[in-house]
């Protein structure tokens, strides 16, 4: 076969042509001068000593075709391509040449390159420190036409260059293959030129400086395709006498990659490709408008660099790692960006990196990203059967100073060695991962934990387990932190799956942590300067440090839903308002430490706070250090306490606000020496001594007997007092001077204590002698005399007014016509309405001015709950008094005598008890002890069965589950009569047959919020329903069944509330809702009953009516038939729905057709399946009344394939999902001011292109956050 060399000679024609000429075949032995011999040793071109010689006449002159400059010791192949070999001369490393024009790398016959040496005798062995070039500017001759290829198998030389020609243009590939022999310097493959492709590969041999694919020149270098190897032992050794900058591997430096750049590098198990001093950068400078393509084969560790993409290069496709084993990394911690797949300013639109199947890895450290930026990162780690390091294991992967400008995906499977995972940016981690540290650093950083992911970060016997981050983390999976005492420390946490740190470890907060499910904390929890926001599960074992952090965001901790705070330390909480509308358990059990300290922050600057809207109980308690405060709205229950001092400790200047209509319980020995104010439902148990400082607004009731409450000097308590008296005094004083909190008129005095008053100045012609006493009402003992005009007395256990009574003109004591009164048998919770009438009890010898008072007495009150109001006996009972009850009633006549009536009822029964029966939830796979139970009723839940029993589905169908219910009032309600339940007297317990609602797992959960229903209106007289103002919250619309034209009385009326959002959000009804006989409709909206209270017509002037003159005659006479003034006509009822031009409306306030009153409706749906371009109106007119639109309803216009929508002016909520599934939906326009809500999702899309949303300029700031908060996705706001 002819084989073509450059310049046009032939050689293996030699062969056809001796024969023709009767030669013997080709001998491959040649002899050159008689002075050595070479032997083709197979084609392969090795050198044999003291062969014969045949020359042939027409053999090509290899000589000739290259170029040997001797005083510079370089050769010039002049385009040709050759296999570099090592000599046979013995002892010699020096190279032999010999030519290979099919670049298959095996030399094309046994004949070398030879030239002159320097001792004048031809010579095939070049110098070491020859400098070879493939072509190059100083060839002078044409640029090559084909491929040009450089092998070498052995031999040393001092430089190699495959092609260096500045600006020229080649149209076949330029190689370089090593597999053998030494280059003492460097080595390129191309240098300043454009070509289709160069391929620049080293399985072995020894490179001591760069190895370099391309080498651009001036921005002249322009290359279709790079394919770079080096998977040689110690192929690139590198030199310690020269910079780390000059001992690199590259595949490109400067200049641009029109295609792919493809990289394999790697040695063998056991070696490495890496000298001492030997390093790699990968595309270093350069553009690339393809995909780097990497496979990693074994290891290549340096202690110098080691990156894929360096420089500020540009790489417009991906970086695709193929890791299939071994470590790829550097070992130098000094300087992070020599250990990053991309660093120093360079772009990649995508990184991702893959292990094989089976692979074995192994890595020393590993930076994604160094100063740089990317789209996407996407690391799946996960198929590879090991992880293994040595003592320098700092594991995976991330970025420094970087852009993410999309997300980042890791995925890991790593059961073994030291690994730790640093994360600077935005990354969304899809597989499982077990590693020993995680680090997220950069403020900017977001870490996502997808569903059903477990992030699991275990100490072992090097390392302790940590987790921590300057960014934000969210949680969507599983995080599990195990291990002897690491460090969990977030800047930023939203947790919508399960944390769990158990107790060995601390977690630490220097941000916002939102939990929307469970966090769980094994050991300590502080934060700092941080916002919390519970929205789930927050169990905390162990010591709870919250400080105020002056300059910090935030100072306000919310729990929305359940609390712990555990055993193993007290928590404290310094400076900060914890406010509370869930529940909180403190559930540390000990006898010197408080569940959680409340302290003011730097000696007073900024006060600790509790507002408590919840529920909070426990074992433990509280102690209110300095001037803090616990302000309670809800339930504040010690009862259970077991902790030091029973669970309360307030400081001299901290104090506690039971407020009206909340609930305070707690035992005797608290620790008070600030103060508790009540005026709500407080309750004291045990037979201590000491509850210290107590204002009674509204009554507490004391198990304490009066001798104890009075024996400890720490007690002192305090109740209202009013000093009443009639005109004939003129001045008088008392010395009270007690004070409640602010807002607060009361004036107190102390239990127990001296009360004084004295009458300082009488009326005109009254004299100090006039006044007959001193007396509380509803007492019949009056005040000790200490002068002629003051009086002494001992303030008494209950709120109480002070009168001072004037001798009756008459000088007579009034008789009453009765003494005593029988009531009929009453229920407790049934309302009595009037129990019985005062005023009809005739009153001998009394005055003739003044005013009757009527009044309980202080030593025989009223059963409770029952009062009077204006003379009457009126109330619900609340408790039950089977064998009846005596009271007594105190009337004060008109002349201020007093006499009193005996009211004895027969009898209270014990009331129904209102219950809710309960729809307890759980999960696939969950345990009985993790269902989930509304707590609606007043009382507490145990399963009949073993908490630790997995949910049977099939035994829920069949049998269902036994759940307890014990009341906490079964005193005062026969609980025999709920029908749900059968009723237990023996253990005072309701036990129930319940299905549990078993949903699959990811099933999303309702929030569960108890309806805001209000249960009493008012009207003025002759107003009609649509005159009635009803309540306007963002929860949801109340209105009235009835029309909107009735003529209202006082009395019952039924009311419907519709809830805005019932997809995200489980309505649950009060017991008082129930009470109301409350119910829950087929379309989510709650019925029940209310009273509306009519104000009175007030009296007209009987003067002024009879007052007459002609011209009012004239006026008032009857106007004709056709003048007479027509009756005003109402639009529909509340909760019509109407039609106008395919909108759907539904009415939410009614008008009338004479258009004085203004209806309001909400826009609720369109008739037809689909509209492109929806236009809610600021005004509509339907049937002749007109309607301001003032709301768009939940689901309106979902998945109607709208484009485009605008917003009325007049529009003040948008309703749940309202325009969800609307994948073209490009634009929205609003042109209202007065939306106050936007809910969930409403504009929420699935693809499409981002949507433009308009709104006023000047409200701009509003409707993002609006927007933000109802999660709207893929949106600018304009």
């Amino acid at each position: 076969m002819n084989k073509k060399l450059r310049g046009g000679s032939f050689i293996a024609a030699g062969l056809v042509t001796c024969a023709a000429f009767g030669f013997a075949a080709f001998n491959p032995s040649v002899v050159r001068d008689g002075k050595k011999s070479f032997d083709s040793n197979n084609g392969k071109g090795s050198i044999a000593a003291n062969a014969s010689v045949n020359v042939l006449a027409n053999e090509s002159d290899i000589d000739s075709m290259f170029t040997y400059a001797a005083n510079g010791n370089s050769l010039n192949l002049k385009g040709n391509s050759v296999v570099i070999k090592k000599t046979t001369t013995e002892g010699s490393d020096c190279a032999n040449v010999f030519l290979d024009a099919n670049h298959d790398g095996v030399a094309d016959n046994n004949r070398p390159f030879m030239f002159k040496g320097t001792d004048g005798e031809m010579t095939a062995d070049l110098p070491v420190t020859t400098d070879i070039t493939g072509w190059g500017n100083s060839s002078n001759t044409d640029v090559p036409d084909g491929d040009v290829t450089i092998y070498m198998e052995g031999g040393q030389i001092r430089d190699l260059y495959g092609v260096n020609a500045y600006g020229k243009t080649l149209n076949g590939k330029v190689g370089v293959y090593i597999s053998g022999g030494k280059i003492t310097e460097d080595v390129t493959a191309a240098y300043g030129i454009t070509a289709p492709v160069v391929e620049c590969k080293v399985t072995g041999g020894e490179i001591g400086y760069n190895f370099n694919g391309v080498v651009g020149a001036n921005s002249c270098t322009n290359v279709g395709e790079v394919n770079f190897e080096i998977t040689g032992n110690k192929c690139i050794t590198g030199n310690s006498g020269i910079s780390y900058d000059s001992t690199r591997a590259k595949a490109t430096y400067y200049g641009s990659v029109k295609g792919d750049v493809n990289i394999k590098i790697g040695a063998k198990e056991g070696e490495n490709v890496f000298g001492t001093y030997g390093g790699f950068c990968g595309v270093n400078h350069t553009n690339v408008e393809g995909d780097v393509n990497c496979e990693y084969v074994g290891d290549a560790i340096s202690d110098n660099f080691v990156n894929m993409i360096s420089n500020k290069s540009v790489v417009s496709g991906d970086l695709k790692v193929n890791w299939k084993k071994g470590n790829v990394s550097s070992t130098n911690r000094s300087y992070p960006q020599h250990w990053g797949l991309v660093s120093d300013g360079s772009k990649v639109r995508n990184v991702i990196v893959r292990a094989a199947d089976n692979a074995n890895l192994k890595t020393e450290s590993y930076i994604t990203l160094y100063k740089s930026t990317a789209d996407n990162i996407d690391i799946d780690l996960s198929n590879a059967t090991t992880y293994y390091g040595n003592t320098y294991d700092y594991y995976m992967l991330s970025n420094y100073n970087c852009t993410i400008n999309k997300s980042g995906i890791i995925r890991f499977n790593d059961p073994y060695g030291r690994k730790t995972c640093y994360l600077f940016g935005d990354y969304e981690i899809k597989k499982d991962m077990d590693i020993t540290n995680m680090h997220v650093y950069g403020a900017n950083a977001n870490i996502t934990v997808d569903k059903d992911v477990t992030v699991k970060i275990t100490k072992n016997d090097i390392d302790t387990g940590s987790i921590g981050t300057e960014g934000n983390f969210v949680n969507n999976g599983r995080i599990d932190l195990e291990g002897s005492f690491a460090g969990v420390e977030y800047a930023g946490l939203t947790n919508n799956g399960i944390v769990n740190v158990d107790e060995n470890m601390q977690f630490r907060l220097k941000g916002t942590l939102v939990n929307n499910n469970k966090i769980s904390i094994g050991n300590d929890f502080n934060a700092s300067g941080s916002k919390i926001i519970n929205n789930g599960d927050l169990i905390i074992n162990g010591r709870t440090s919250l400080s105020y952090n002056k300059g910090a965001e935030t100072d306000i901790i919310e729990n929305n839903k359940y609390a712990y705070l555990g055993f193993g330390g007290r928590s404290s909480m310094n400076g900060l308002s914890l406010v509370n509308k869930g529940e909180i358990n403190l559930g540390m059990e000990s006898s010197d430490k408080y569940g959680l300290e409340v302290t003011y922050w730097n000696g007073g600057e900024k006060l600790g706070k509790i507002i408590n809207y919840g529920e909070i109980y426990g074992t433990s308690g509280i102690s209110l250090g300095g001037t803090s405060i616990f302000d309670n709205y809800g339930e504040f229950d010690l009862l259970n306490s077991n902790g030091n001092n029973n669970g309360l400790s307030i400081m001299s200047e901290g104090y506690l606000i039971n407020r009206e209509g909340a609930t305070f319980k707690f035992k005797s020995n608290i620790y008070n020496l600030g103060a508790i104010y009540n005026y709500g439902n407080c309750e004291q148990k045990g037979e201590g001594e000491q509850v210290g400082t107590i204002y009674c607004a509204k009554k507490v009731n004391f198990e304490l007997s009066d001798q104890k409450l009075l024996t400890s000097t720490r007690n002192h308590i305090f109740f209202p007092v009013t000093l009443t008296y009639p005109g004939m005094v003129a001045e008088a004083t008392m010395d009270a001077e007690g004070k409640g909190i602010e807002g607060d008129k009361n004036i107190y005095a102390e239990y127990g204590k001296d009360i004084n008053v004295e009458v300082t100045k009488m009326a005109e012609g009254y004299t100090f002698a006039d006044v007959e006493s001193v007396a509380f009402v509803g007492s019949e003992d009056t005040f000790a005399a200490t002068g002629d005009n003051s009086f002494k007395a001992t303030m008494p256990a209950n709120k109480s007014e002070i009168a001072i009574n004037v001798k009756p003109a008459e000088g007579k004591q009034i008789t009453l016509d009765t003494t005593e009164i029988n009531v009929a048998p009453l229920t407790v919770g049934v309302n009595a309405g009037t129990v019985y009438d005062l005023t009809q009890i005739k009153i001998n010898d009394d005055g003739q001015t003044g005013t009757v008072k009527y009044a309980q007495s202080n030593s025989n009150p009223l059963p409770e709950g029952l009062k009077i109001v204006d003379g009457k006996i009126v109330g619900t009972p609340e408790k039950a008094y089977l064998d009846g009850f005596d009271a007594k009633v105190v009337i004060t006549g008109k002349n201020l005598t007093r006499a009193s009536v005996t009211v004895k009822f027969e009898k209270i029964n014990k009331g129904t008890p209102k219950f809710v029966t309960p729809k307890p939830f759980g999960y696939e796979g969950d345990t009985l002890g993790k269902v989930k139970i509304n707590q609606l009723n007043l009382g507490s839940y145990s399963w009949k069965e073993d908490l630790d029993a997995v949910l049977d589905s099939a035994y829920n169908e069949e049998t269902g589950y036994t759940l307890y219910f014990y009341p906490n009032d079964a005193d005062n309600y026969d609980w025999s009569l709920i029908e749900a339940g059968e009723w237990d007297a023996d253990n005072a317990r309701l036990e129930i047959n319940v299905k549990i609602d078993i949903r699959k797992k990811g099933t999303p959960e309702k929030t569960p919020v108890v309806a805001p229903l209000v249960y009493e209106f008012s009207a003025n007289a002759n107003a009609t329903i649509a005159d009635v103002e009803l309540p306007k919250i963002d929860e949801g619309v109340f209105a009235f069944v009835d029309s909107a034209d009735t003529k209202l009385e006082t009395g019952t009326y039924e009311v419907i509330f519709t809830p805005n959002d019932v997809e995200t959000i489980e309505w649950l009804l009060s017991t008082e809702a129930l009470e109301h006989d409350a119910k829950i409709n087929e379309d989510g909206s709650i019925s029940y009953k209310a009273t509306v209270t009519v104000a009175k017509e007030e009296a007209k002037d009987v003067k002024e009516e009879q007052k007459t003159d002609d011209k009012k005659n004239e006026a008032t006479k009857p106007a004709k038939k056709d003048e007479a003034k027509s009756e005003v006509a109402y639009g529909p009822a509340v909760g019509t729905k109407l039609t106008l031009k395919n909108y759907i409306y539904k009415v939410t306030k009614v008008g009338t057709k004479d258009g004085k009153v203004i209806g309001e409706v909400s826009v609720v749906g369109y008739k037809k399946k689909t509209v492109k371009k929806v236009n809610v109106a600021a005004v509509v007119k339907i049937d002749g009344v007109t309607y301001n639109v003032t709301s768009i309803g939940n689901k309106a216009f979902k998945n109607k394939k709208v484009t485009k929508v605008t917003i009325g002016k007049n529009v003040k909520t948008i309703g749940a999902n309202a325009f969800v599934g609307n994948k073209k939906l490009k634009k929205v326009v609003i042109k209202s001011n007065v939306i106050s809500k936007i809910g969930k999702k409403a504009f929420f899309r699935k693809g499409g292109k981002k949507l433009v949303i308009k709104v006023p300029k000047k409200l701009k700031k509003k409707y993002k956050k609006l927007l933000k908060k109802a999660k709207t996705n893929k949106y600018v706001v304009k």
